[in-house]
């Protein structure tokens, strides 16, 4: 009696320990997706070829670049140019940077600068970790397009913001139009 007593304090323990970090990476948000026309946004970036959870190390490398040539920039920004259902793990396209106020030039290779101009896109904000917001924002933002008349108009972004410690609040932000 006494070793099931331990167990199922055990068991117990381990659910809501689980059901803790779930919450804290973000499982149980609900998204809300909303249009608006943002932009022009600029921004300092390298290029990324592979697997998008291997694009961490090119902001690192963007980041350290903008800080020795002392050019002043905001949060961060993944572009995301292919779909993970259509292209193979290692030809996907993808650009890591730094949004910033105002044009750069001559910047050094592989460094690149550009510029989004203003644009209708599908928004959402995912408070967690960033490793698990597209496995929720990508499958519901498909969904909500669907069920909207919208259809892909571009790339898609991701904005990092509010870093606190594992945690931060991303913005995805997807190019669309209305279907015709």
């Amino acid at each position: 009696m006494k070793a099931l007593k331990i167990m199922l304090i055990v068991v117990v323990a381990a659910v809501l320990i689980s059901a803790f970090g779930m919450w804290k990476v973000g499982l149980f948000q609900k998204l809300e997706f909303t249009t608006q026309e943002i932009g022009p946004i600029s921004m300092v970036y390298v290029e990324h070829t592979g697997p998008y959870q291997k694009i961490g190390e090119k902001f690192d490398q963007v980041a350290k670049y903008l800080d020795e040539n002392k050019i002043k920039y905001t949060q961060g920004i993944g572009e995301y140019l292919n779909s993970p259902q259509e292209v193979k793990q290692e030809d996907l396209k993808s650009n890591a940077g730094f949004i910033v106020d105002k044009p750069v030039k001559n910047l050094k290779e592989p460094f690149k600068f550009k510029t989004f101009e203003k644009k209708l896109y599908l928004t959402t904000s995912f408070k967690g970790s960033p490793a698990i917001g597209p496995f929720l924002v990508y499958p519901k933002s498909t969904a909500w397009m669907t069920q909207n008349n919208y259809e892909l108009n571009g790339s898609c972004c991701e904005l990092y913001k509010d870093k606190n410690g594992n945690n931060m609040t991303t913005e995805y932000l997807f190019g669309v139009a209305k279907k015709k």
